[in-house]
């Protein structure tokens, strides 16, 4: 469905902009002669074997550019970007951009969404000179931390980090700049995430940030470690959809790749002894709009609906249970059956102890 969507949107947009395009899975052996270039709109190489980049695309009017390149990872030349300043739209995928994005990329200040998926990146400080941008996607790269300078892109709405699993190190107070941040993907991010209240404070960010960001409405995030879960943030009232994940034995699925593909609200806890996560408000305001919820390693909940939750759970639809050899009931006598009466499936993988 999303092929034929993104085809008739492509069909419908070559009717009003000039677009150089071809079909996926096609070899570009020879870029168009440059009068042609410079009267494109658009031009979009979905999922193609690029076989070499012009040292400067000469395409003043050009809006939006698309390089998905699915062959060895492409060097781009320092003056690539120069002849394309009026570009909106940047989407490249499978380019080498290492030690740092080419210096033209500054060119582009009317840009506003920036995609740099499966890219060799190191340091991307030069985003900093991008004022306009609002969606920046990183997802499938690379890189290992964030630079300090992405928190001034102060009218970014969309931050996408999925499956940058080589990705540690995210400076702090960066995510609490990001104000007009309404969607944040970090699935299949392994943080090293502070402790705000700890008094060994390191340089990076802590999950408290989160309660700055007062418009977000999406979130995807790992967080291995349930010792650093945030106290008390009622920016989870707000979330429209979230994938969350407490806990080092959840999987994330590598076909969730952000953009709110996803319409769910999926909350996955693996319990630990060190913290008391079930009493904090936020988690609370989680359990009461889950539509999916998965526990495992349950060591104190012998009934493990009522002692997640006295509240109900007015929003589940499917329930699993893993791993929790401590389990005696599901439901007992003490909570009413209609707080659950939107639950659809119940999973159970419950493992004794040998």
């Amino acid at each position: 469905m999303h092929d034929v969507v993104r085809d008739v949107a492509k069909s419908i947009a070559s009717r009003f902009h000039r677009t150089y395009s071809v079909k996926r899975y096609s070899e570009v052996k020879q870029w168009p002669m440059i009068d042609q270039l410079q009267k494109f709109h658009q031009i979009i190489l979905p999922w193609s074997y690029i076989n070499e980049l012009p040292e400067k695309l000469e395409c003043p009017e050009l809006r939006l550019l698309l390089l998905h390149n699915i062959g060895d990872n492409l060097k781009v030349s320092d003056e690539f970007f120069s002849g394309m300043r009026e570009v909106r739209v940047l989407d490249l995928y499978g380019m080498m951009l290492t030690p740092s994005p080419p210096p033209s990329l500054s060119f582009l200040t009317n840009l506003q969404t920036l995609t740099l998926g499966g890219c060799e990146l190191e340091d991307i400080s030069i985003v900093l000179e991008l004022k306009s941008l609002e969606i920046l996607s990183l997802e499938r790269s690379d890189i290992i931390q964030l630079p300090e300078e992405i928190g001034q892109l102060t009218n970014l709405r969309m931050l996408n980090l999925t499956n940058c699993s080589r990705l540690r190190f995210i400076p702090a107070n960066l995510i609490s700049s990001l104000t007009c941040l309404e969607e944040l993907y970090m699935g299949n991010c392994f943080i090293q995430w502070d402790v705000k209240r700890s008094k060994d404070q390191s340089n990076n960010a802590s999950l408290e940030e989160l309660g700055n960001l007062s418009h977000l409405t999406t979130l995807d995030i790992m967080i291995q470690d349930s010792s650093v879960w945030p106290m008390d943030l009622q920016v989870f009232a707000k979330l429209e959809r979230y994938n969350i994940f407490i806990g080092d034995v959840w999987k994330w699925s590598l076909e969730w790749a952000g953009g709110a593909s996803e319409s769910s609200r999926t909350l996955k806890l693996a319990e630990s002894k060190s913290t008391s996560i079930h009493s904090d408000y936020g988690f609370n305001l989680l359990l009461n709009s889950a539509e999916d919820l998965c526990v495992a390693q349950l060591q104190r909940a012998r009934g493990v609906l009522y002692e997640l939750n006295m509240e109900g759970f007015p929003q589940l639809k499917h329930l699993c249970i893993e791993d929790s050899s401590e389990l005696e009931c599901i439901v007992n006598s003490i909570v009413p059956s209609q707080k659950f009466s939107q639950v659809e499936a119940l999973t159970l993988d419950i493992r004794k102890q040998q």
